[in-house]
């Protein structure tokens, strides 16, 4: 398949304010809990919370220090 067949089956999220603003709340509950991930899985996950969405990802133990983010690990449940 070519690269823009693909895209045209995906819809994207931006870092918006919604978004940024859910960061903040996630990023500083895991600051206070000395349990802090990396930058951009943090705005992964506040993506995926403002948009009601579900975070595929093999990185189970870094997200699972967010509360309430829905997520599956495609490569478990195989």
């Amino acid at each position: 398949m070519k690269i823009k067949q693909i895209s045209s089956l995906l819809e994207l999220y931006s870092f918006d304010e919604a978004a940024a603003v859910k960061y903040a709340v996630i990023r500083a509950q895991l600051e206070r809990k000395n349990m802090v991930i990396n930058e951009r899985d943090t705005q992964i996950a506040s993506i995926a919370m403002t948009n009601k969405l579900i975070v595929v990802t093999h990185n189970v133990k870094e997200f699972s220090r967010i509360g309430k983010l829905k997520m599956v690990d495609w490569a478990v449940e195989m």
